[in-house]
């Protein structure tokens, strides 16, 4: 393990540079593994309807490397303040195999946001035809109707009459109302408006974050492993 000799001003510059951009990486890779765990916790409900993969597949990136990042980051600043060459080397290789995995994230958000509408439409109908035999597509459903306030794919008619109780608003005392005893559903009884829109709205607009979450860390990344290859280079 080799350590630094005393540096130079442009040696220093280097050293504080990559210590505070370890410092803003970390941060970074902290707010993405924040905002990973916070979707697939709060936001998991609707996943037996989107017909696809590549949401999750995104928030799961950003959990495992959002940490990585972080922990590794912390590799960098012992690396830099202390001129630890084999502990830059270390931080180089992990910093560029992650680099790369969290711009496939990002690029993975950006994909199924422009394909988020057709992509939904098509898990939404195949999904409204298993609702009521297949319990993990009717679960979402009811969880989709009931908190985002919606009904159906374009309405409540996409139901063909067999309206589910979860597309019923609650009653004055709390409870929900039954849409099937209901003979003329109306927005005083049932939520109208599709779950198609509502939920390519909130899917787009996490997709969004995550991508853009995803691309700034890993160009944030670029700077990490550019200047802990000049400080690498620097130390004897």
């Amino acid at each position: 393990m080799a350590l630094g000799r005393s540096m130079d001003g442009c040696g220093n510059f280097i050293k504080y540079s990559l210590f505070i951009v370890n410092s803003i990486i970390c941060i970074g890779g902290l707010i993405a593994f924040g905002f990973g765990i916070w979707i697939v916790i709060d936001k998991s409900f609707a996943n037996e309807l989107l017909g696809t993969n590549l949401y999750g597949g995104a928030s799961w990136i950003m959990i495992i490397t959002g940490l990585a990042v972080a922990l590794l980051s912390s590799l960098g600043c012992i690396g830099s303040i202390k001129e630890i060459r084999c502990l830059l080397f270390m931080y180089m290789l992990c910093l560029t195999f992650i680099f790369v995995t969290m711009l496939v994230g990002g690029i993975i958000g950006y994909v199924f946001r422009e394909k988020a509408e057709l992509t939904i439409r098509n898990g939404m109908t195949s999904s409204l035809r298993e609702y009521g035999n297949y319990r993990p597509v009717t679960a979402a459903w009811d969880a989709t109707q009931q908190r985002l306030r919606c009904c159906g794919i374009d309405s409540y008619r996409d139901w063909k009459g067999h309206v589910p109780d979860s597309c019923c608003k609650p009653s004055h005392h709390g409870r929900l109302q039954k849409c099937n005893q209901v003979e003329q559903l109306n927005d005083h009884v049932s939520y109208m408006k599709g779950c198609l829109n509502v939920t390519k709205e909130y899917v787009q607009e996490n997709a969004l974050i995550i991508g853009t979450l995803c691309i700034i860390v890993a160009f944030m990344m670029i700077l990490g492993i550019i200047f802990s290859f000049a400080l690498f280079r620097l130390i004897e």
